[in-house]
């Protein structure tokens, strides 16, 4: 397996996601999809304002916000359903044009996303966000067709 990352040329995100693909690693354990956010993580984002500061679940749906999130991204105006950033990313005008750089933006973004994907890949509910996706937008369509792979973010978004 490593070989073939070489001959790939892949950066240290893309083995890794190589080997998940592949089964050469056992996880420690399977990635959770399901959170309860705690009345201590809503006090420290209420406490981080005036930045936006909101949490995803591996489906990247949008579990709990402070009021600068919402003010910014309108997520309590979102139905619970379709609150899921990546949807909201590729499915609604005002997303796109909250992003200055939004092609470069959003390919990093489904790149990060593709990450956390392959934690949770065998879930239907993904499967059916992702097709879901593929349907609607051509711009996902496009990008993830790629396959590519980031980091976990290590920045302020």
């Amino acid at each position: 397996m490593d070989n073939l990352a070489k001959v790939l040329k892949l950066n240290a995100a893309e083995r890794r996601h190589l080997y998940l693909l592949a089964h050469m690693r056992e996880p420690v354990e399977t990635g959770q999809t399901w959170c309860v956010v705690s009345p201590i993580i809503k006090r420290i984002m209420n406490d981080l304002s005036p930045h936006l500061t909101y949490v995803l679940n591996l489906h990247w749906d949008v579990l709990a916000f402070n009021q600068p999130a919402d003010e910014y991204f309108h997520f309590s105006q979102v139905k619970g359903e379709q609150r899921n950033f990546l949807w909201l990313l590729f499915t609604n005008d005002y997303y796109r044009e909250l992003l200055c750089h939004w092609n470069r933006d959003a390919y990093r973004l489904l790149a990060s996303f593709r990450r956390d994907y392959a934690l949770v890949a065998e879930d239907g509910y993904i499967q059916n966000l992702v097709n879901k996706l593929l349907k609607t937008s051509p711009d996902f369509y496009d990008m993830w067709h790629k396959h590519e792979i980031y980091e976990t973010c290590n920045r302020v978004r």
